[in-house]
């Protein structure tokens, strides 16, 4: 028979469940071989935080002891952990940024920045920097506005957007600018972004920041909604209006169509995979559909295909609206 696991001892309750420093630890009597066991991640060298419970069965060790750290590494990868972990050593000179913010506020990060792993740091005094495997100081621009999300510093989403506007092209800036004043719990709105970039006028970026703004539809659902919006106008085709409800001659409601050119009865609607996979979701669309047709709407339906490939829809679009008009 096998020998059941150790379960690794518990830790001095100083400690609690948080991250702490591995020198910490030490000063509390916790031995380097319990600093090594199974329970604990390694975000980066000198910190420790609690694995999930699945993570670890009884206490097992983990393969490799080593305190050597690295740029997101450790058993425990998510963001939000690893953040908890750096801020041990941060302070009021600090705050997270950039993508790493996007991710902590729960915002659309740009598809180009997706798979951007390292923790990016908002440094305003120089002689501050944070210098570690996976993390990256950026030098603060222009005004910054910090909010506390969980307890962690973070660069609001105006803040956010004008500091990516160095490194996002403006139809980048656009999608991120539609998803963070989104329909349902929007993270900010156009003034706080117009305040955010006249803040920083002179900064790298801040033109397209601008420009970008200029652009930006509040009130969106989907990224694929501002890509089909951004695509239309783009070709020259008036701006739909973007989820405004529609209610028959006496009031009731009908539909919120993704864009709609309400005057001309004309519905353009993305269907996502969802659509496809999420029966009730299937239905519910048949049926909202249904009711906008019965009131004389016409409805196009645009898809991912549609958007790699949009020629067929845009004259199928076009053929409508001077139908319509």
């Amino acid at each position: 028979m096998s020998a059941v696991p150790r379960r690794a001892e518990p830790l001095p309750p100083p400690l609690g469940r948080e991250p702490f420093r591995t020198r910490d630890a030490l000063a509390l009597g916790v031995s380097p071989a319990r600093l090594r066991r199974g329970d604990l991640d390694r975000p980066f060298r000198g910190m420790r935080t609690f694995s999930p419970p699945d993570d670890c069965v009884g206490g097992v060790d983990r393969a490799g002891g080593s305190d050597r750290g690295g740029g997101g590494g450790g058993g425990d990868g998510s963001v939000r952990a690893r953040c908890r972990a750096l801020a041990i050593v941060m302070d009021e000179r600090h705050a997270f940024a950039h993508v790493t913010a996007l991710r902590l506020l729960g915002a659309h990060v740009p598809d180009r920045l997706q798979r951007f792993d390292e923790l990016c740091v908002l440094v305003q005094d120089p002689a501050a920097r944070i210098r570690r495997p996976g993390v990256r100081s950026v030098a603060r621009v222009g005004a910054t506005r910090i909010v506390l999300v969980d307890g962690l510093r973070v660069t609001d989403p105006a803040t956010t957007f004008v500091h990516l506007a160095a490194e996002l092209e403006v139809e980048e800036l656009v999608v991120l600018g539609d998803a963070l004043t989104r329909r349902i719990a929007p993270l900010t709105d156009p003034v706080r972004l117009a305040e955010a970039i006249e803040g920083s006028t002179g900064c790298r970026g801040v033109g397209r920041a601008r420009l970008a703004l200029g652009l930006v539809v509040p009130g969106t659902d989907s990224v694929p909604e501002t890509a089909t919006r951004r695509l239309l106008e783009r070709h020259g085709f008036p701006r739909p209006q973007v989820n405004v409800v529609v209610r028959d001659a006496a009031g009731a409601y009908l539909a919120r169509p993704d864009l709609s050119y309400p005057e001309l009865r004309i519905a353009i609607e993305y269907d996502g995979d969802y659509h496809r996979t999420d029966r009730r979701s299937w239905q519910v669309d048949v049926e909202r559909r249904q009711r906008l047709e019965d009131a004389g709407w016409r409805i196009l339906t645009v898809t991912a295909a549609t958007l790699r490939n949009p020629t067929t829809f845009l004259s199928r679009l076009r053929s409508a609206l001077t139908a319509a008009s």
